[in-house]
């Protein structure tokens, strides 16, 4: 039971790590878009 736990962890952290990765680039991708500046604040420039 314990190996069944520890491996049912293991599987949800990694597809909640997974899941935030793929948000964090999806997000990412969609402000590049619409505001049209790099992510590296250059906006004062």
């Amino acid at each position: 039971m314990a190996a069944f736990m520890d491996t049912a962890i293991v599987a949800t952290m990694t597809v909640t790590v997974k899941t935030m990765a793929v948000q964090r680039w999806i997000w990412r991708n969609l402000l590049f878009e619409f505001m049209g500046t790099p992510w590296e604040g250059e906006r004062g420039a």
